[in-house]
């Protein structure tokens, strides 16, 4: 026997095709009178010297008709289907004994209730009390720390060392204020 669907796939099918059908409702009317109505067909069958031939089935478009009448069977079973089905889960969810009540989380027993807690806490008791074995050798907590501080001090040396080598290009840079000196020349007079 197949499983059944999950309820949201239920849910989410039902609300699609509830605005599908909403769309449909909507617009059957344009759809028969494309389909059905001679005044619209005969406009759009024009004949050769201009008389329509009346022989011709000229009453509606033929696709919208095809159309018109694929949608109206498939909705037709399809509600004869869901009609069906309905019946059946309301007669089922309607025959019960008086005396019985559903089993719901709302209507249990205070002493199901407490089973149901306490065996509740067991299972995170026994979620917390699992020990993970690691795969791979971790190192220890002192190594580690040993590790980082060894890095620090390796990055704090090499920003030391790049603060010395910038001040030391910074004797070759020129300012910006200070301009070269152009040196004049001096032309010799000729008299």
């Amino acid at each position: 026997m197949a499983r059944a669907p999950r309820i949201d796939t239920v849910r989410n099918r039902i609300t699609t095709t509830r605005d599908l059908l909403t769309a449909i409702h909507n617009e059957l009317e344009d759809l028969h009178v494309l389909a059905y109505d001679r005044k619209i067909a005969a406009a759009e069958a024009p004949v050769r010297g201009g008389q329509p031939d009346w022989a011709l089935d000229t009453h509606g478009d033929p696709h919208a008709r095809s159309a018109y009448r694929q949608i109206a069977e498939a909705t037709l079973n399809a509600c004869a289907q869901l009609t069906e089905a309905s019946h059946n889960a309301i007669r089922i969810l309607r025959d019960h004994q008086p005396g019985d009540t559903p089993r719901t989380r709302r209507l249990i027993t205070t002493d199901e209730l407490v089973t149901a807690l306490a065996a509740q806490a067991r299972r995170q008791t026994n979620r917390t009390s699992y020990q993970a074995i690691p795969a791979v050798p971790q190192p220890e907590h002192a190594e580690v720390l040993r590790a980082a501080e060894r890095i620090i001090r390796e990055r704090d040396r090499l920003a030391a060392e790049v603060d010395k080598l910038r001040a030391r290009l910074a004797i070759y840079e020129p300012d910006d204020q200070e301009r070269p000196r152009r040196r004049r020349i001096r032309r010799k007079r000729t008299t």
